[in-house]
C-alpha cells in the first residue's frame, strides 16, 4: 500500500539480499507508513519515478525474467483499488522512454503474473493490453500519408474502434487520464 526505494532496498536487505529488486519504482503518493496511515500523500510523490538497482545490474524481481528484463515497481495494492491516472501516466512514460532507449517492442512489456504464480499487479490494475498499445502508438508514425480516398480502419486491442476516410491519419493524437486513444482522420 506504501512505500519507496529507501523502503524497498531496506526490505530487500533485512532477508539477505544486496539490494532492491527492482529497476524502477513509481509511487502512488505514500512513501511511508505515516502518509498512508493519514491518507495524506507527499506532495510530490504521485506518480514518481525513482530508480532502484542499476539498469545494468541482473534483476532480483520475477525469477522467470531476471537475467534480461527491466523491472518497474508500481506502489500500490490493486486487488482493492485501482491505480491513480497520475501512476499510469508515469508507468506509460517510462516505458515509452525505455523501449526507445533499449529498441524494446511493446509486445515484450510482460506484466508480474504473465510469466510468474502471483496476483501482481492486481486485478484493478490497467490492461497490459493497454500499456501495450499506449507504447505502441507513441512510437508509431505520426502524419503518415495516405492513398486519397484510402479507409482507414482503426484497430485496438483486437477490436475495430473507429474507420473513416482521408488524406492523413494522426496516430496517438491524443491520449487521456483513462489510456483512451483518440485517432484523428483528416
Amino acid at each position: 500500500d506504501w512505500g519507496s526505494v529507501d523502503v524497498l532496498r531496506d526490505w530487500h536487505k533485512q532477508r539477505g539480499w544486496n539490494d532492491i529488486g527492482y529497476h524502477f519504482v513509481i509511487s502512488n503518493g505514500y512513501p511511508s507508513y505515516s502518509f498512508w496511515k493519514e491518507t495524506k500523500p507527499q506532495d510530490g510523490w504521485l506518480g514518481k519515478v525513482e530508480e532502484g538497482r542499476h539498469v545494468s545490474e541482473r534483476g532480483a524481481h520475477c525469477p522467470a525474467a531476471n537475467a534480461d528484463s527491466l523491472a518497474i515497481c508500481c506502489i500500490g495494492n490493486y486487488m482493492h483499488s485501482e491505480p491513480p491516472a497520475t501512476v499510469w501516466r508515469s508507468l506509460g512514460d517510462l516505458c515509452i522512454r525505455l523501449c526507445r532507449e533499449y529498441d524494446i517492442s511493446s509486445d515484450e512489456i510482460w506484466y508480474h503474473e504473465d510469466l510468474s504464480a502471483t496476483d501482481c499487479p492486481g486485478q484493478l490494475f490497467f490492461e497490459r493490453n493497454s500499456l501495450r498499445a499506449l507504447v505502441a502508438l507513441e512510437r508509431a508514425p505520426k502524419n503518415q500519408p495516405l492513398p486519397e480516398g484510402k479507409e482507414v480502419k482503426v484497430v485496438l486491442n483486437d477490436g475495430l474502434i473507429g474507420m473513416g476516410f482521408g488524406s492523413k491519419a494522426t496516430f496517438a493524437d491524443h491520449i487521456d487520464d483513462q489510456g483512451k486513444v483518440y485517432i484523428y482522420i483528416q
